[in-house]
């Protein structure tokens, strides 16, 4: 078990949302997910919470992405609910409704994992997703991929923390 402060003190370069009324909004929406609740609500009322979530409600989640597989053109991008990755390690199995945060064209390929045809090269998209709030941990990266593939180095270089000052 982790704590989120510690995961997200991995993550130097996760831009974190400090509103309070996103951040209330993103919080909302994850009770909703947790509960199961996310799709039993009027359409609208969820949107309204997405949008007043913004980049709020991507800090809620952490990020992997699979490119372990040489058969695949596209990496696989996969997300799953912070709270439930530092209280648990355990994979979540529902869909996550993060299809607004995500750059045009990105679908849901199975729950939680994303795909998305484009040109960007995939260290690109990893620092665009923290740059939005999304979460990349070293420990969920293992946990999805089991390898330290080059892009996973690359990353978890680039997103030290920065050294103590003496």
């Amino acid at each position: 078990m982790q704590s989120i402060k510690d995961i997200m003190n991995r993550s130097a370069l996760t831009t974190v949302e400090q509103d309070r009324a996103a951040n209330d909004a993103a919080d909302e929406l994850m009770t909703l997910m947790l509960r199961m609740d996310i799709y039993m609500i009027e359409p609208q009322h969820r949107q309204r919470l997405q949008k007043m979530a913004g980049g709020a409600l991507a800090n809620r989640f952490v990020f992997a992405c699979r490119d372990d597989n040489p058969d695949d053109e596209e990496p696989v991008w996969v997300f799953m609910p912070l709270e439930v990755w530092a209280k648990t390690g355990l994979a979540y199995t529902l869909p996550c409704p993060i299809e607004h945060l995500l750059p045009p064209g990105a679908f849901e390929i199975a729950d939680g994992t994303w795909l998305w045809p484009d040109s960007k090269n995939k260290t690109d998209r990893a620092l665009a997703l923290m740059a939005q709030g999304f979460i990349w941990d070293p420990a969920f990266q293992h946990r999805v991929d089991n390898t330290q593939s080059t892009l996973t180095q690359t990353i978890a270089r680039l997103n030290r923390p920065p050294a103590p000052q003496p």
